[in-house]
């Protein structure tokens, strides 16, 4: 078993987090959902999450009006789950384009750059700011330090 990690405790405002206990291994997560049995699952919104987290298994657990009737186990790879990932590979085409895009204009601005990503309606727009202050405490630009 990995050792105990034992790193100072980090405030953030009115959180504090603790670093304690021991790593767990990917292979040892899971994800839990629940489902209404008349709504049904909805892969293409776990899906991705699920995927992207790498978490190799999905417990799914049957509603009807909160009393739960099964719980099923998938997991990463399976078969089953093939048209699903086939279903989600447009996604997340999209989403390596926009990552990138992302990337490609931070890197472009520099360290001294400042831009700010907005949601407005169904757009994502990249807004340069004109202020070259931080908007993140010096607590936490240090945790992006070396």
């Amino acid at each position: 078993m990995p050792p105990v990690i034992s790193k100072p405790t980090l405030h953030f405002s009115h959180v504090a987090v603790i670093r304690a206990g021991s790593r767990v291994p990917q292979s040892r997560l899971i994800e839990l959902k629940t489902y209404s049995s008349k709504s049904g699952k909805e892969w293409s919104k776990s899906y991705p999450q699920l995927f992207l987290s790498q978490i190799p298994h999905i417990y799914y657990g049957t509603h009807t009006d909160g009393n739960f009737s099964t719980i099923k186990k998938f997991t990463l790879g399976e078969p089953h789950l093939k048209p699903i990932d086939q279903n989600a590979q447009d996604g997340f085409k999209k989403l390596e384009v926009l990552l990138t895009t992302i990337q490609e204009l931070v890197v472009k601005h520099g360290t001294d750059g400042r831009l700010s990503l907005v949601c407005e309606g169904d757009e994502l727009r990249v807004y340069q700011r004109k202020d070259t202050g931080s908007c993140l405490p010096e607590y936490a630009l240090a945790l992006f330090r070396s």
